[in-house]
């Protein structure tokens, strides 16, 4: 047998007697594991369920739009709306505050649908705070609608009120452009030059009802415009979408969780004690 070969198997060997070792000693102190493991556990439960529970619960809403002109625009930018919530109801909150916000984003790939979460020590004060918060950004956009509508329909007024002047308009300089072509088929015979002078200033009349009429279309087709987009369908207002989630149970403290992790880490913590205690005390018999 080579000399390497003794080599590789006496280290083989000598790794089997320290995990021989290793397992001795953690059997040997297995009661000690246990009370310290067990002592984790105790304090884990006792951590948990010390904690005050807390609850979510958590809406979608929609923000509302308006149509212009095909185009519609939400009631308020979105990132805006965001920060103002955050800063209202965040904002040098205290920390012992447990009913607050717990967080306020827009859905991804959508440009107006926004998740909304509260969290309280009940449903009941979580539901209240979001009741609030969604009750205060409706009545911001009910008033951004309502001036809107206000601002719009002044303007129609205005509009409609230039249309029926500029139709009068068009009715006199059409009534003044027939009794000049009559004045100009009856002067026509007896004096040339005065029917030419009737000419030109027909041709400055009908160039003046053409301009009209042109400024009539486009006042129609503008007041058209704005009664479309004031048809309700048009304009939307910021609605919730579905239910309120509520959930039964509270989202926090996770006490399986915190029980598991502290049984783990009272494991962990026991293991590394007795070795530590195993490797000192053969340290010790050593010397």
């Amino acid at each position: 047998m080579s000399k390497s070969t003794i080599n590789v198997s006496e280290t083989s060997y000598d790794d089997e007697i320290d995990l021989l070792e290793l397992f001795k000693i953690i059997w040997n102190k297995k009661i000690l594991i246990i009370i310290i493991t067990s002592l984790f556990i105790l304090l884990s439960v006792f951590y948990a369920f010390s904690k005050t529970a807390v609850y979510e619960v958590k809406s979608i809403f929609e923000v509302g739009s308006i149509v212009k002109k095909g185009k519609p625009t939400n009631l308020e930018n979105v990132n805006a709306l965001i920060n103002k919530a955050n800063i209202i109801y965040n904002l040098n909150l205290p920390l012992e505050e447990l009913t607050r916000l717990k967080g306020i984003k827009l859905l991804s790939g959508t440009d107006r649908l926004i998740e909304l979460k509260v969290e309280s020590t009940s449903n009941q004060k979580a539901l209240a705070l979001l009741n609030e918060i969604l009750s205060g950004i409706k009545l911001s956009h009910s008033i951004t609608i309502a001036n809107y509508l206000k601002l719009v329909e002044s303007k129609l007024s205005l509009l409609e009120r230039e249309s029926v002047k500029q139709i009068e308009s068009e009715k006199l300089l059409v009534s003044a452009i027939s009794i000049k072509e009559k004045n100009i088929k009856r002067v026509l015979s007896d004096n040339a030059a005065v029917a030419a002078v009737y000419s030109i200033s027909l041709n400055s009349q009908n160039t003046e009802l053409s301009a009209l009429r042109e400024r009539i279309y486009t006042l129609e087709k503008e007041i058209s415009e704005i009664r479309l987009d004031l048809l309700p369908v048009n304009i939307k207002q910021t609605e919730i979408l579905g239910d309120v989630i509520i959930n039964d149970y509270p989202v926090a403290p996770k006490k399986k969780l915190i029980v598991i992790l502290g049984a783990m880490l009272g494991f962990i913590f026991s293991i590394i004690l007795v070795l530590i205690m195993g490797f000192v005390k053969k340290y010790k018999e050593n010397e």
